[in-house]
């Protein structure tokens, strides 16, 4: 192995996280995976499950113990399911604090284990490791995460939420209502197929679920309270749509006072000047197509009167997930954060 590498170990790396992990991380030109963890797969190549993959690597499952992994790897990626992740990255943890660890499940993306039990409807294994991970959203908390060893990702649908509005939040808008119309696809429940999330079950139907009870709320609301000293009144209603790939979200905002659309134009101006991978405008509506498979964000925003309406458009399982968790890991490795992740989407 390259000694100019850092040695990368994923966690849960059977899963659509875990894949996307590996295609992006095997053309990272400073990264080299090391090890791929899957209990049930260990022994098989790579390739038996994502045969794209095949002349790219011959890297195999494994199922070592955790002192050895976080021993082994620089970065540690965690892809495994919410609840069974805190387990697993207390003990890693334990064996060396120091490791560096992305976490791609909800398990600490919040702070209070009540509104955890509340969200996720169970107790937190570990709530003495709640706050101990930075958020990682890397447009807005880009000098925590690089100081950071341990980071949360964001969730999907929360990530493209506060795309939309980050930048009302920071602004000196007055803010009377909010309503968030969101969609997404199939992969978002992950491989294993689940009553009301396979998608046989999804294709061809289109129904909400979870409605004002979603467990990215909170993580909303910690963006919000950042920015502001209250949450102002708002409204989340996702829907499961005949999808595989994607996220699309429709924020209708009532202002409380009037604004002019040069106000409007410097919020989004002033957030993403310097993202390398939203791209805000005032004449393209996003396109889910535009952004599959791309760790880009499209933001659309247009002022009429009080109402701003704010569409955003990214692809659940990259900017949604394991492309933003390099991301992350590039800011936190002192690398340029687009190592990596600069792979243009296909027209069709």
């Amino acid at each position: 192995m390259s000694n100019s590498k850092r040695i990368i170990a994923i966690l849960g790396a059977s899963g659509y996280g875990g894949g996307e992990l590996l295609r992006f991380l095997l053309a990272h030109p400073h990264a080299e995976v090391a090890y791929c963890g899957s209990r049930g797969n260990a022994g098989k190549p790579v390739t038996t499950l994502y045969p794209q993959l095949r002349g790219y690597t011959d890297l195999r499952f494994e199922d070592k113990s955790l002192g050895e992994v976080a021993k082994l790897a620089d970065v540690v990626f965690s892809g495994l399911p919410h609840g069974e992740t805190a387990g697993v990255l207390h003990a890693l943890l334990s064996a060396n604090p120091d490791a560096r660890v992305i976490d791609l499940s909800g398990d600490f993306r919040l702070d209070d284990a009540a509104e955890y039990k509340r969200y996720y409807k169970t107790e937190h294994p570990h709530p003495e490791m709640l706050g101990t991970f930075v958020y990682g959203m890397p447009e807005f908390r880009r000098d925590e995460i690089a100081g950071a060893t341990r980071i949360a990702n964001p969730g999907c649908f929360a990530s493209c939420v506060q795309y939309a509005l980050t930048p009302l939040m920071r602004s000196e808008l007055e803010i009377a209502a909010v309503s968030v119309f969101a969609a997404t696809g199939s992969s978002g429940s992950g491989a294993a197929p689940k009553d009301g999330t396979h998608h046989p079950a999804r294709d061809g139907s289109f129904y909400a679920y979870k409605p004002l009870d979603h467990q990215h709320i909170p993580e909303i609301n910690r963006q919000w309270r950042s920015y502001r000293e209250s949450v102002p009144q708002w409204s989340f209603i996702p829907h499961s749509a005949p999808l595989v790939r994607g996220i699309y979200v429709t924020v209708v905002v009532t202002l409380a006072s009037d604004a002019s659309e040069t106000d409007v134009v410097r919020a989004f101006e002033s957030s993403y000047e310097n993202a390398a991978f939203v791209r805000a405008t005032t004449d393209l509506v996003p396109n889910l197509r535009l952004v599959r498979g791309s760790n880009f964000v499209d933001v659309y925003y247009k002022l009429e009167g009080r109402t701003l309406v704010v569409i955003a458009a990214l692809d659940n399982l990259v900017k949604g997930m394991a492309g933003n968790a390099i991301q992350n890991m590039n800011l936190m490795l002192g690398f340029d954060q687009t190592f990596g992740l600069r792979i243009p989407t296909p027209l069709v």
